[in-house]
């Protein structure tokens, strides 16, 4: 029988009641033979006037990512889970390998310095039909005679697939949030459509900010030319890893947030009178190198991101591995005959030449997808993992 341990119930601020769970699951739920151990971390969130009520609906929300905890509480509550609290016992899981469930990081993974074999092995239980088993045994060993309701934020939809698969009489009612599987599709075509994507966002961008691309251009040939280490031991800001601030385009005010994350790229120099006749070479701003930092810094907080990210799309031996698809499809974009996402074509121009090319052809960012280089730009928290 599994271990439970439990905290005693914390009454909280909205009539709610949270309880923190800790189960011991195998590390390998299809090796019966393995006795090999992680803990896997299940907040319960019920309100108060329902703490009593053993009837009362489950509902598991599985998060987004792959490689992100569960979202904390707030008292009192709010949001999505304001309102299933109405009607459900709300258990907030964090997947294995992410928050309080053996995260997975440089850190803990330092056992394998030096064995990425061994690593590699390591890492595949960590995949979704691994999570859900992990749900499952909660279930079993503590509401064994519920239902459960699944909701599934992006990745959470994809291990909700795995779940029905899996578990399909242990389910109640399956809800999801913009996180529906692929399935049949390889990881080249969802990246072919995931760019058209990216490539429309771009379109977008500029027609709302054309000053930027100019702007752009510019940081993009700096960086080029030389990089910048990132504050606080962030690693290196190069151009590629400029163009993923992208990723931000997808969100709803992702464009306001990238214009004005660009209106603080250049030291403001003070001008005295003995400098007259004098231009002094452009420099990033601390501040915008800090902002670039924040922005990015889930993927040192976070490294299964990276890690993890592509294997989700792999449907079956059949399509595995991706071999980097996002890559090779960003490597081989064409946009209506210019390689748009390709900043060296900027390295030799000058400044006008580079207003010219930035202003027809401006330097495109990409969106969510992870590149094989990311481990040398993030070299603290992703480089450990790159061999495996």
């Amino acid at each position: 029988m599994p271990i439970i341990k439990s905290s005693t119930p914390v009454h909280l601020p909205g009539a709610i009641v949270s309880t923190d769970h800790y189960i011991t699951c195998p590390l390998d739920h299809f090796t019966p033979s393995s006795t090999s151990t992680i803990n896997v971390f299940i907040r319960e969130v019920v309100a108060a006037k329902n703490e009593s009520n053993a009837s009362l609906p489950l509902l598991v929300y599985l998060q987004g990512g792959p490689g992100f905890a569960s979202p904390r509480l707030t008292a009192p509550p709010s949001g999505w889970l304001k309102s299933m609290l109405t009607e459900y016992r709300v258990l907030l899981l964090d997947q294995r390998g992410t928050g309080l469930s053996s995260a997975l990081t440089a850190q803990t993974c330092g056992a394998f310095q030096g064995d990425a074999a061994g690593l590699a092995a390591y890492l595949t239980h960590f995949r979704a039909d691994s999570i859900v088993h992990d749900v499952e045994l909660f279930r079993k060993t503590r509401f064994p005679s519920q239902k459960l309701t699944l909701l599934g934020q992006s990745f959470g939809g994809f291990c909700i697939l795995s779940y029905v698969s899996f578990f399909p009489s242990s389910l109640e009612r399956l809800l999801f949030t913009c996180g529906l599987a692929p399935v049949h599709a390889t990881p080249q075509q969802v990246y072919e459509a995931t760019y058209a994507n990216v490539v429309e966002r771009n379109r977008r961008f500029y027609v709302r900010y054309p000053s930027d691309k100019v702007k752009v251009a510019e940081i993009v040939q700096h960086l080029r030319r030389t990089p910048a280490k990132l504050p606080s031991g962030g690693g290196i800001l190069t151009a590629r890893r400029f163009q993923m601030l992208g990723l931000s385009l997808g969100t709803v005010a992702g464009m306001e947030t990238l214009h004005y994350l660009l209106e603080s790229a250049w030291v403001s120099h003070f001008h005295s009178p003995s400098d007259q006749g004098q231009s002094p070479s452009k420099q990033l701003s601390h501040a915008f190198l800090t902002a670039v930092a924040s922005h990015q810094s889930s993927f040192d907080t976070n490294p299964m991101y990276w890690f993890m990210h592509e294997s989700i799309y792999c449907d079956g031996p059949a399509f595995s591995p991706s071999n980097w698809a996002a890559e090779a499809v960003h490597n081989a974009m064409d946009v209506r005959g210019h390689a748009l996402f390709n900043p060296a074509r900027f390295d030799e121009l000058d400044a006008a030449q580079l207003a010219e090319e930035a202003t027809l052809h401006p330097v495109y960012f990409s969106g969510e997808m992870v590149f094989s280089w990311m481990a040398d730009d993030f070299p603290e928290s992703l480089a450990p993992f790159r061999d495996a």
